[in-house]
């Protein structure tokens, strides 16, 4: 949700300032995808919002992504089922996709 308030400028402006949104027209399916942040850092590099936030969101369909408002948003990700992915063991997206275990989608 904090993602989806940040790209729409939902969000405090502070926020709006770390995340750089790609949106191209040129490119529908990466549409609306955040630049993903470099990192020193596990604890306050890849575990923070600004990259594990940006990891999901740039997952999600584009039909989610423009959700008309916060509530629609939500409605989209309750009925979500993760990344499309075909490591079938559990254990990490063989897609790359993901750095999270597959089970917590």
């Amino acid at each position: 949700m904090e993602v989806y308030k940040i790209v729409n400028m939902l969000g405090p402006k502070y926020l709006h300032e770390m995340f750089v949104v790609h949106d191209s027209i040129y490119d529908m399916i990466n549409s609306m995808n955040i630049v993903m942040p470099k990192f020193n850092t596990v604890k306050y590099g890849k575990n923070a919002i600004s990259y594990t936030g940006v990891k999901l969101w740039n997952i999600l369909n584009t039909e989610t992504k423009q959700a008309i408002n916060i509530m629609v948003f939500g409605r989209f990700i309750m009925l979500w089922n993760g990344p499309i992915c075909s490591c079938f063991n559990f254990t990490h997206c063989s897609l790359k996709c993901m750095s999270f275990p597959c089970h917590l989608f």
